[in-house]
């Protein structure tokens, strides 16, 4: 799965960030990817402790580790008693892999992902320099 996000777009707006001194041994630059609620597959913004607005599946609910696998597909129904069609997978599944994506995605720019304290669904990619001090 893809993330979607334009990596070229991110760069060229990193390039133009300034660095800002993290502490005396780091500095960070920082691009805005988006809104969690505009990107992810759900649209939604929870936390896995507290999931209760997110379709999850009964396969998922007991394997109690998300995204479903193989061995633990999403089938049959979801808390909600909404059905899962063979081959679709749970809300869940689907931002849980996203997640990975992005990522992983991220990483191979030598980024990674984070979220402001104040607005928690803004997504930043992330590019950070050691400093000799």
């Amino acid at each position: 799965m893809s993330s979607g996000i334009n990596w070229d777009i991110i760069k060229e707006e990193m390039e133009s960030s300034e660095w800002e001194e993290v502490d005396k041994w780091t500095e960070e630059r920082r691009a805005y990817i988006g809104s969690v609620l505009s990107l992810s597959p759900s649209g939604k913004f929870y936390a896995p402790w507290a999931n209760h607005n997110v379709e999850i599946c009964e396969a998922c609910v007991k394997a109690g580790d998300l995204p479903c696998d193989e061995e633990s597909p999403c089938n049959g129904k979801t808390r909600k008693n909404k059905m899962i069609e063979p081959g679709d997978h749970c809300e869940a599944c689907q931002d849980a892999t996203w997640y990975a994506a992005i990522k992983h995605e991220a990483s191979e720019h030598h980024y990674w992902i984070t979220s402001e304290c104040g607005d928690v669904d803004d997504m930043f990619a992330v590019e950070s320099l050691n400093i000799d001090a």
